[in-house]
């Protein structure tokens, strides 16, 4: 039994600032590949593990840039940095 974690999405992007988040900004080049349809935030401060057959769809994929901001928010998150 395979898990993803996951993180929350979200279109309100006033927190966007905060260490723990990541702008997702679609008028950008790299955040135009990832499948979102407004500019949206990373939300990196909560996070939760599902079994992976338990997603039924997949609206996109970051590119390695964001994800790499990610990551960091993540560990800024977890105390990990």
């Amino acid at each position: 039994m395979k898990n993803t974690i996951l993180v929350f999405i979200t279109s309100n992007v006033s927190r966007a600032a905060e260490p723990t988040q990541v702008l997702v900004d679609i008028q950008s080049p790299e955040a135009a590949q990832s499948g979102l349809q407004q500019t949206s935030v990373i939300f990196c401060e909560n996070i939760l593990t599902v079994v992976q057959g338990d997603i039924l769809r997949t609206i996109g994929h970051l590119p390695d840039t964001l994800m790499q901001r990610a990551d960091l928010a993540l560990k800024e998150s977890l105390a990990l940095t």
